[in-house]
């Protein structure tokens, strides 16, 4: 998403469901009637789906996305999705301007990884919010996975 030129950004995002066709749709129609309802062309607005996990198999060749050069980034290809841009939060690189995403990420391994990096990293730019969130992050998981 950083390197969006787009002045706005569309992100849908999965943390309990996973990436299929509806998600995929629904993103469709949120940028259509975000655009239609602004006055935006397709240049100001750029769409991102999140997922929190990875889906099986050669979902990216199913749907008709491609891989990126980043990892865990992918790009539609066809003339339903060339808007679209699917962001697998487990196959991100572990960096430190993916942590605050991948403390979503539905492996623990990842999770405990970006939550490494956030707090080792100082992360001064992170807002106030955004670090209580990734603190009760942190404890929800910690209580979840350890009883």
């Amino acid at each position: 998403m950083r390197h969006a030129n787009e002045a706005h950004l569309l992100i849908e995002f999965k943390y309990s469901e996973g990436l299929n066709l509806t998600a995929l749709q629904q993103l469709n129609a949120y940028d259509y009637f975000y655009r239609i309802g602004k006055g935006y062309s397709e240049h100001e607005v750029a769409c991102f789906l999140i997922a929190s996990s990875t889906p099986q198999g050669e979902w990216y060749r199913n749907f008709g996305f491609v891989k990126t050069d980043w990892p865990g980034v992918y790009q539609g290809g066809g003339p339903y999705i060339q808007r679209m841009c699917v962001i697998l939060l487990n196959e991100l690189a572990n960096t430190s301007h993916n942590a605050p995403l991948k403390c979503f990420a539905s492996r623990k391994k990842e999770r405990e990884a970006a939550f490494g990096l956030v707090q080792h990293s100082g992360f001064e730019r992170l807002s106030m919010a955004i670090d209580r969130l990734i603190t009760g992050l942190r404890k929800l998981f910690y209580v979840k996975y350890t009883t």
